[in-house]
């Protein structure tokens, strides 16, 4: 296999994505085929196996539909190893320059070979070479690339694939070069600890919209009360299986059917605006993006009782975050005086498109730990900055639920048991 590891990202692109302009519906069909065509699903989970423990997991390409004359298409349509720190990210590269792979040929690290304009000259790349054996056995070189980058350096690459699709941004280079610059040395300071003063687009000449922290649209039911209720009045179920209820335990047949039937389509971050808000928010109020895991079964034996948010990616991997009720949020900050930082689904695959997304619920004092699991997921369901929300609770909820079929299949890959689990759609 050929690798090259690439620790950060700079470019000029124009990205055809769909999220990056403004849109969110599902990606189906021949849409869908060529963007899972595009994992290198082996490689994401060799990645996430070895380097777990250096602090870092796997995710797909942010865009692999991304098409350009220029030398920088790599960067959008390579797999993506994302590390909690810089810390994370040379151990991470240290591993894989030690790492014998399939055949034991180990890896041999190069020194740098690009460096962009505004980039310290002293950011080292690295180039990887490896010869890989195919899963059938056979002895043959895989070509694949890998861009190893920091949380704060996958933020900058979300950011730039959301304003760089704008022609007007593209154009005006001299204005686009030095608000990228500012922007990346931000995000960078939060790496070093220590932070900057965040850029301001207008401050560059620049609209507003592609401002790092551009302002997201108003909710659309305000109230979180609001917003809570008005998803539970259609918290009932009306599928072939289940009608009239809120939530069932399948039978056997019932988890194969959906396991069978679970919806060829991937699901775009539907608040995809208000993501480096909330990012900024959880650095600030002192949130540690180590806390977000990988499930596996060791890991999945040691969880403690309560509810854990999910998502599961294109390659299949599951990962989540411990949730804390917003009545624990508040107990906590009343008696601390300091703002809990949260994480969310959008944290966990960030920037990629999801197969399902919900919480799942562990009681330790259950013969089966896993007792429930739900499709209720604010960014790529039900979000309350989409105008379709009425249509996604009323309309689309059902098929929502569904796509927890994903969810059982990869439980299904790491033996972990749930006979008997309660499933509903919030």
């Amino acid at each position: 296999m050929h690798l090259r590891i690439i620790p950060i990202f700079v470019l000029v692109l124009v990205t055809v994505f769909a999220v990056s302009g403004g849109l969110a519906e599902p990606i189906i069909g021949d849409a869908f085929g060529s963007l899972m065509a595009a994992q290198d699903t082996m490689l994401q989970q060799e990645l996430g196996s070895l380097l777990r423990a250096e602090g870092c997991y796997a995710c797909g390409p942010l865009d692999p539909w991304f098409d350009s004359d220029t030398t920088f298409y790599a960067w959008f349509r390579t797999t993506r190893l994302i590390c909690v720190d810089r810390a994370a990210v040379m151990r991470a590269a240290e591993a894989l320059s030690n790492h014998q792979y399939h055949n034991n040929s180990p890896v041999s690290v190069g020194t740098a070979f690009v460096v962009p304009l505004y980039m310290p000259s002293s950011f080292r790349f690295y180039s990887n070479v490896l010869n890989g054996e195919k899963s059938d056995g056979q002895t043959a070189p895989w070509n694949a690339d890998i861009q190893l980058c920091t949380v704060q350096q996958n933020r900058y690459l979300i950011w730039l694939h959301r304003v760089a699709s704008d022609g007007w941004f593209l154009e005006n280079k001299s204005y686009r070069t030095k608000y990228e610059a500012a922007v990346y040395q931000y995000l960078m300071s939060l790496d070093a600890d220590s932070v900057h003063r965040p850029p301001v687009a207008t401050e560059f000449d620049l609209p507003a919209l592609f401002d790092l922290y551009a302002e997201p649209p108003d909710y659309v039911i305000q109230g979180y009360q609001n917003y809570k209720d008005f998803l539970h009045a259609h918290a009932e179920l009306t599928t072939e299986f289940a009608s009239g209820i809120t939530a069932f335990v399948p039978t056997v047949r019932t988890l194969e059917w959906m396991k069978e039937n679970a919806p060829r389509e991937a699901f775009p971050n539907k608040e995809a605006a208000k993501l480096q808000e909330e990012y900024s928010k959880f650095f600030r109020r002192g949130g540690d993006p180590g806390v977000l895991q990988t499930l596996t079964r060791a890991g999945f034996d040691g969880l403690q009782s309560g509810e854990y948010f999910f998502a599961v990616g294109l390659n299949g991997t599951i990962r989540f975050g411990r949730e804390l009720l917003r009545e624990e949020v508040d107990r906590i900050e009343k008696e601390t005086g300091r703002k809990v930082p949260r994480a969310n689904h959008a944290f966990l695959f960030p920037g990629e498109p999801l197969l399902t997304a919900g919480a799942f619920f562990i009681d330790e004092r259950a013969e089966q730990k896993l007792v429930k699991v739900n499709a209720q997921s604010g960014h790529y369901f039900y979000s309350n900055i989409a105008e379709t929300i009425r249509d996604d609770i009323a309309t689309r909820s059902d098929h929502y639920l569904l796509t927890l079929g994903h969810f059982f299949i990869a439980l299904d890959r790491l033996g972990i048991e749930y006979e008997g689990i309660l499933i509903s759609k919030l």
